[in-house]
């Protein structure tokens, strides 16, 4: 049955299907490849053919590369904030800004 749906899938699904078999073994590169079939039947192949060809391509992790970006981050509702903290203006932050921060907290 592999055989019959690997050439009928065709390119990079026998590459993939090989990939996964070695690092994982059968049972779990079996797994692996259901979870890439789902992305393949939720995203259709113009998304995930191109997504699978670069990771095989760039040895980027399989189903990281088919875990979709965001594009933006959730925004939280103004009602959600507490009135005080709704006029502070954050422009960006970076862990190193929470750092400095908690040594100032704790000094």
């Amino acid at each position: 049955m592999l055989p019959d749906l690997l050439r009928d899938l065709g390119d990079p699904f026998p590459a993939l299907w090989d990939q996964l078999h070695r690092a994982h073994g059968p049972r779990d590169a079996a797994r692996l490849f259901a979870k890439v079939l789902g992305q393949l039947e939720m995203h259709g192949a113009a998304i995930v053919v191109p997504a699978l060809t670069v990771a095989l391509a760039s040895g980027t992790p399989l189903l990281l590369a088919l875990t979709p970006a965001r594009s933006s981050l959730a925004r939280v509702a103004p009602e959600a904030v507490p009135a005080s903290l709704r006029d502070i203006d954050v422009a960006s932050g970076s862990a190193a800004d929470y750092d400095g921060w908690l040594v100032e907290v704790g000094a």
